[in-house]
């Protein structure tokens, strides 16, 4: 058996290409916003002592905002948005006042226009998945592919999950963390040990300058730095789970006879052929169906199928009912008390 195209198919998961703000981290106009203060050590003591965090506004009016131009024109006399982030942090470090206050800090916008817009899309993923992807990212990883490059990407490093409230409009923002635990970046560690066989140390409550300590005796032989910038992004890595899973209990999903049959090995499955279904365990679509939107025959005989227990695969072009189909699924898992774990891939050869 090719054990080791399980291993392919767990790596498969995880997206460890420049394209990946986990492993090439960027600036953007709309998803991203430094916090320039309070420094990264006190900032880390602040969110791991779950403290909520007020969002300092510096009131700076963006140049679409939809304001006459003569409007406009005052309002950014008086307050100018500065792509110089020392000559900004000097300008608005006298307004923080509060213990709790953050400075936040976006070269192009203000930072609230991206706090909000972070925001919005976060609420929609946890929506949509039941996921949350906001977070604030501890630190980062300047790394080259290799000694001669002239090229040097940002990785980030600590992740902490984070959530936002802001009771009304003209209320400020809040930020705190979820409670969840503190992520050592999950893509990045595995391009680490895979490409150079280095591996990243769990976070182990240590404070940030001691984790941080750690790893630079670690990346100073690959001559990489760090610097300890704070950076409020949406950060994914959701198969990361998947990725675990097969790695953790790759025994026990080898003995899936499905499984070993699409790793290579010939077994006698005649058992488990559409073919051989026993008639008696089909149930009958007009009286044991249990289905929540409506659905033609071809959708009910695999509605049948996964009832009876069997494996298969649902193939069609867009339009054709696949999700509908998946729905009646699940709901009829349901009706017989049974768990349902649901995996979707968009396959496109």
């Amino acid at each position: 058996m090719d054990i080791k195209k399980l291993d392919r198919w767990a790596e498969l998961l995880l997206d460890t290409g420049k394209g990946n703000n986990l492993i090439n981290f960027k600036d953007t106009k709309n998803s991203t916003a430094e916090i320039l203060i309070p420094n990264a050590d006190v900032l880390f003591k602040k969110i791991d002592s779950n403290t909520n965090l007020e969002v300092y506004d510096p009131k700076i009016i963006d140049e679409d905002d939809g304001l006459e131009e003569e409007s406009r024109h005052l309002e950014v006399e008086e307050i100018t948005i500065q792509n110089d982030k020392v000559a900004y942090q000097d300008q608005y470090s006298s307004c923080i006042k509060k213990q709790n206050q953050i400075l936040l800090y976006n070269s192009e916008v203000n930072p609230i226009r991206v706090l909000k817009n972070i925001d919005k899309k976060t609420k929609e993923f946890i929506e949509e998945t039941g996921v949350n992807v906001a977070y604030i990212a501890f630190g980062f990883i300047h790394w080259k592919e290799d000694e001669a490059s002239n090229c040097i990407f940002r990785a980030p490093i600590l992740l902490v999950p984070i959530q936002f409230r802001q009771e009304s409009v003209i209320t400020p923002y809040f930020i705190k963390s979820t409670g969840e635990d503190i992520i050592v970046n999950p893509t990045f560690a595995y391009k680490m040990d895979a490409a150079y066989g280095v591996k990243l140390p769990d976070y182990s409550d240590e404070g940030l300058s001691g984790y941080f300590a750690k790893i630079t005796t670690i990346i100073s032989k690959l001559n990489w730095t760090i610097s300890y910038e704070c950076k409020i992004g949406i950060f994914s890595f959701l198969k990361i789970n998947m990725y675990r899973d097969l790695k953790e209990n790759a025994e026990l999903i080898l003995e899936n006879a499905n499984v070993r049959t699409l790793l290579g090995e010939t077994l006698d499955l005649e058992d488990s052929t559409v073919s051989d279904i026993n008639e008696s365990h089909i149930p009958n679509p007009l009286i044991e169906l249990h289905n929540v939107v409506d659905a033609d025959f071809s959708q009910i005989e695999a509605i049948e199928m996964a009832k009876s227990g069997k494996s298969f695969v649902l193939q069609g072009p867009p339009g054709t009912g696949k999700s509908q189909t998946i729905t009646n699924i699940i709901a009829e898992c349901l009706s017989d008390g049974k768990r349902c774990c649901l995996y979707l891939r968009n396959w496109q050869p």
